[in-house]
């Protein structure tokens, strides 16, 4: 049985299943398991809740086995409230919303479904040193986690901060200091509005006013309606008052964030925003300033069809320009994703992919494998003139090799090779495009990295982060957090420095199983300084909220650099000047581009860095051509760098130095001879200078390879073909790279484009025929080359009759399995043409319904088995994929598009069109994976048939064994 298996007492309670249940056919606990596992007072209100929604038969049957922890009668009265919601195993949610995990949480604290009497507010107490770890919400009974921080920037000594107080009255916890975080008072929202009973999912924020602003969850005590709901303080956080709702007529809202438009260039300076996800969409709001201020009674859908599975774990920022940008990933095709408004909020763009995750929804690791870590994205944005800045960070795994899918998170294995990493990407166009996702810090060592925050300072545009890491525990379990910063719009960040002086655990007794660390932490960051909050049990102690002070090392940029002049000073050589600005840099970086200031023909690349002072000279330039330049000053630290000079140029002297222009190998072509050749080819290179062009071939039987002397194999040719009929193996995969010469001045140039192919003697074209009836590659196959491999468990593909084959008797069989398991069949190497089709016959029977627990896929290699990908979806005209492989339970083949559920009867065809691998040498492989419980029958293939496929004979000695048959 997936999921967790309970004990009442130290025996299992007797199995009784409501008739309801029993209906659906899957294993339901039974009314007494479910009362005593959550240990719900006898007469209680939250006993005749339970008992009022036993019917789970309209629950998905798998939803008894999932990981979603959310107890099915929970899942029954909030889908009783909601049939509007999409509840598809596809998504990892379920189509619940994750604030359910609160709700159960508030349900067991307070079974007379009441809300609870507000805490005490408490004022700030002694001031704590500067640096020191501080106990923002103070010392509590019972947990707070989940929290939300932030500097006010019209008054830096004024700080608030915010967390869940599920356990306690339920209202949410707010916190205030007046002497920048040194020390805290404590108090709550205070008041409930209408119909709701309790709160989640914190923010907090501040405008110019002075007025302070936390926005929440508002959840009915059935737990079945969620509003977002906004609250005010006008003592600094001390007391607290009703705002408004920002989710109209909403009712199915969950992990909304918020954030204030601070920026006095902006036009909507004081704009209160929100993003949130409503079922599955994304949705964001805003608020005009000022006390008449309103927010749109309609909120605006912001994800789309780019968008599968649920918008969860979002963000908002601004800019100082007032550009808004609303942040999500996606729980199915794993995405994350940005919009951008223009107007204030009024109105957003089309959304922006930013990356695609490893994971989708959330991760299971050591330390944090109950409530597991949550994909959410954290964001900022800065803009100036010369500068206009989007940043996104989350959490997911590292994409190493064996951690690239759900099925490999470590979950509460210590011993996993696949860990969690802070991703980070960055956007210079205001969030056109984005760059390739990076690690921040990839450590070597096997530990985790969780519930990242990212800040940007807007007095000067650096980037904070913070987040947990098990880094300093060999047993991977305990955290701290630790915090990096950049001061070159994340091009590089500084060594991480750790802020936490005592450890937390959250797999020991007594740790709060609902919400653990909390699914975010919160970051502030104004004028160097820096304010983390984050969840926190050191000591053995109930969750609370922590913060310490911390402090960047002073980093201004320096004025930018006068420019003088650009002067060719000698041949291939040109010399620039510049003066220092004030406040003066202590090095330089100098840039340049090809062509002219006002034309540059190519980016501006750094081309020196640390140049002690002026003048720089430049010697890697060409005669004849005009190159622009511009050059940038560092401070002391060699971190805060200056804009950029105003623009010089200058035409080099002396000799043309230039490489020719060229795209590299175009084709490998099997000559199909006797004598082994391969035809390489290519269009024509442009010489850099004089000229002419001519042409070295480097080969090697290894991709990626180096071109060198060694693997030389022809030079000096001056044709667009070579026709390469050196000592060739028949079969044998070869790689070729081609370089363009300028024989003016003997430059090579240094492209890598790699093109590969093998030698065969003549190529037979005729129909390749399998009936799995004969005796050839061991029993089985009509051809020989066949093979069958168990690539993980313990069973092979099986030679059967124990269904109806296609023609006549036998079938290969795939027999499903109980434990996580995958096996291959592959086909002999063939070379498809263009019109080349495949046809086979088979009959399926995988665990699921509705999700794909279990499944068969075909994959293709044209690399002689090195790596396969599975068939595209467009390349089936009949019988194609019925589902996507579920990634959880380890399945090997999940994420993978595959055929899904079915019955086992009558064999039905399969017709595919094998176009896009004409003229490469081909293998097809069928490729069951099984999960790590419960099995189906299995999958039963017949009667493969190839159209037009061609069957090469050797050439020289060596052959590869490749399809044999006669010609039709």
């Amino acid at each position: 049985m997936r999921g967790r298996m309970w004990v009442a007492g130290a025996v299992l309670a007797a199995i009784v299943r409501v008739a309801s249940a029993e209906s659906t056919g899957a294993n339901w606990p039974s009314l007494p398991e479910q009362l005593g596992k959550d240990k719900v007072l006898a007469g209680s209100a939250l006993e005749a809740l339970i008992k009022a929604n036993q019917d789970f038969g309209m629950l998905r049957a798998e939803e008894a086995k999932d990981t979603i922890r959310v107890p099915p009668w929970l899942r029954v009265v909030w889908r009783k409230s909601h049939p509007e919601g999409v509840y598809v195993a596809d998504d990892p949610t379920g189509g619940y919303p994750f604030v359910l995990k609160e709700v159960h949480e508030w349900m067991l604290s307070h079974q007379d479904l009441q809300p609870g009497v507000p805490e005490a507010h408490v004022p700030p107490g002694p001031k704590a040193g500067v640096g020191t770890n501080v106990r923002t919400s103070g010392l509590q009974t019972v947990p707070r986690s989940e929290s939300d921080i932030r500097i006010n920037y019209w008054n830096p000594q004024l700080v608030i901060a915010s967390s869940n107080n599920i356990g306690g009255s339920g209202l949410q916890g707010q916190y205030y200091s007046a002497d920048g975080g040194a020390t805290w008072g404590q108090t709550t929202l205070g008041s409930l509005f209408t119909g709701d009973a309790f709160h989640s999912d914190p923010t907090a924020d501040w405008t110019s006013d002075g007025k302070a602003w936390s926005s929440t969850l508002g959840i009915d005590s059935g737990g079945s309606v969620l509003k977002g709901r906004m609250y005010t303080s006008a003592d600094n956080g001390a007391t607290w008052a009703q705002e408004g709702t920002w989710t109209g007529t909403q009712t199915s809202v969950d992990k909304q964030m918020a954030w204030v438009d601070h920026s006095a260039t902006s036009p909507y300076k004081d704009r209160v925003y929100v993003i949130y996800h409503n079922n599955a969409p994304a949705f964001m709001n805003r608020r005009t300033p000022g006390v008449a201020g309103t927010w749109l009674a309609a909120p605006i859908q912001v994800s789309g069809a780019e968008s599968t599975g649920t918008c969860i774990g979002g963000d908002v920022k601004s800019n100082a320009y007032g550009d808004v940008f609303g942040f999500w990933p996606t729980t199915t095709n794993r995405r994350v994703l940005v919009v951008k408004s223009v107007n204030g909020g009024d109105s957003f763009g089309t959304p922006v992919q930013v990356a695609t995750t490893y994971d989708g929804y959330d991760i299971g690791v050591p330390s944090f494998n109950g409530r597991r870590a949550l994909i959410y994205v954290s964001a900022g944005a800065y803009r100036t003139a010369a500068k206009d800045m989007v940043y996104a960070s989350w959490t997911d795994l590292s994409g190493e090799a064996g951690c690239t899918a759900a099925a490999n998170e470590p979950g509460s294995n210590v011993a996993s090779t696949c860990k969690t990493r802070v991703w980070f990407s960055r956007s210079t166009n205001g969030g056109a495009t984005w760059s390739a996702p990076a690690m921040i810090n990839n450590q070597a060592s096997l530990n985790d990295q969780f519930n990242q925050w990212l800040a940007v300072d807007e007095t000067s545009g650096a980037i904070a982060l913070m987040y947990y890491d098990t880094v300093a525990d060999a047993g991977r379990k305990k955290s701290d957090v630790w915090y990096q910063s950049s001061f070159n719009d994340g091009a590089s960040w500084n060594a991480p420095v750790k802020v936490t002086t005592a450890q937390t655990d959250e797999t020991t007794g007594g740790q709060d199983s609902g919400n653990q660390y909390g699914d975010y932490n919160g970051l502030s960051y104004y004028a160097g300084v820096a304010l983390p909050v984050w969840t926190d049990r050191r000591s053995g102690l109930k969750e609370e909220i922590w913060t310490a002070k911390v402090t960047d090392a002073a980093c201004t940029a320096p004025a930018a650099p006068t420019a003088g002049t650009a002067t060719a000073t000698g041949a291939n050589q040109i010399q620039v000047t510049f003066t220092n600005g004030a406040p003066p840099s202590s090095t330089y970086k100098v840039y340049r581009a090809p062509g002219t200031c006002a034309a540059p023909t190519g980016p501006f690349v750094a081309i020196a860095s640390n140049v002690a002072a002026s003048p720089y000279l430049d010697t890697t330039v060409s005669g004849g051509s005009t190159y622009a330049y511009k050059v940038s000053g560092f401070e002391v630290t060699g971190i805060c760098e200056s804009t950029q000079s105003t623009c010089l140029e200058a035409t080099a002297t002396g000799a043309c130095t230039l490489a020719p222009t060229f795209a590299g190998a175009a084709t490998v072509t099997n000559a199909a001879t006797a004598s082994c050749q391969l035809d390489v080819a290519w269009s024509a290179a442009t010489a850099g200078c004089a000229g002419p062009v001519t042409y070295n071939v480097y080969r090697s039987t290894t991709s990626g390879f180096t071109p060198g002397p060694a693997n030389l194999v022809a030079s000096g040719l001056t044709g667009t073909v070579w026709n390469d009929a050196t000592p060739l193996t028949s079969g044998t995969r070869y790689y070729y790279i081609v370089r363009a010469v300028d024989s003016s001045n003997s430059v090579e140039e240094t492209n890598s484009a790699e093109k590969s192919g093998f030698p065969t003697g003549p190529i037979a074209v005729g129909t390749f025929t399998d009936t799995f009836e004969g005796a050839l590659s061991g029993g089985g196959f009509d051809r020989t080359g066949w093979t069958h491999q168990f690539i993980g468990g313990s069973v092979d593909w099986a030679w059967s009759t124990a269904v109806t084959a296609n023609t006549p008797t036998h079938s290969w069989f795939s027999s499903s399995q109980t434990s996580v398991s995958d096996r291959i069949l592959v086909s002999p190497s063939f070379i498809p043409a263009a019109d080349s089709v495949l046809t086979f016959f088979h009959t399926f029977n995988f665990e699921g319904t509705s999700t794909c627990f279990d499944g068969g896929t075909l994959e293709v290699s044209t690399n002689a088995g090195a790596t396969w990908t599975v068939v595209p979806d467009a390349a089936f005209t009949a019988g194609g994929f019925t589902g996507t492989v579920s990634s959880s339970f380890s399945n090997p083949i999940g994420g993978k598009r595959a055929w899904c559920f079915g019955t086992v009867g009558a064999m039905t065809q399969v017709t595919v069109n094998l176009a896009a691998y004409a003229g490469l040498g081909t293998q097809l492989r069928w490729h069951e994976g099984d999960d790590s419980s419960t099995k189906a029958t299995g999958w039963y293939v017949d009667s493969v048939v190839i159209t037009n496929a061609g069957s090469a004979s050797a050439c020289n000695t060596s052959p590869v064994e490749l399809l044999t048959f006669s010609v039709d």
